[in-house]
């Protein structure tokens, strides 16, 4: 689901024509949201945000691997260590 998030009014075609520059950007990702603004030269300007996912690699007795990947041990070894800060 995407989201325009605008500090002004955009008729139907400025929206269509907003679009299909970030298209010509994306590629294959997924967008999230577009931020469009007046900038401070009076024109339009906007900001695309992408979705993208971020895989999570811990380390948990020597190994490297996704937390999905654990067994039970390892999960609970994980969440009941202790942050020292």
């Amino acid at each position: 689901m995407m989201i325009w998030e605008t500090q002004v009014d955009l008729n139907q075609a400025e929206k269509e024509e907003i679009l299909r520059q970030v298209k010509d950007l994306q590629g294959e990702e997924e967008i999230a949201k577009i931020h469009v603004w007046l900038d401070t030269d009076g024109s339009l300007a906007f900001q695309p945000y992408f979705a993208r996912k971020i895989n999570r690699v811990r380390r948990i007795t020597g190994y490297f691997s996704r937390i999905e990947n654990f067994n039970d041990a390892k999960k609970a070894e994980l969440f009941d260590r202790v942050a020292h800060i």
